[in-house]
C-alpha cells in the first residue's frame, strides 16, 4: 500500500511541477507535497 500512495504522490507532484511552468505559484504546493510524501 505504502508503494502505491508514494507513486501516486509522485505523480501529483510532477503534475504541480508541469502546471508551475505556467504559474510561479508552485514552489510552496510542491514543498507540502515533498514533506508529506516523506512522511508517508
Amino acid at each position: 500500500m505504502n508503494k502505491i500512495i508514494k507513486t501516486i504522490g509522485v505523480f501529483v507532484i510532477v503534475i504541480i511541477k508541469m502546471l508551475g511552468l505556467v504559474s510561479l505559484g508552485w514552489k510552496p504546493i510542491t514543498g507540502i507535497l515533498i514533506l508529506l510524501y516523506l512522511i508517508l
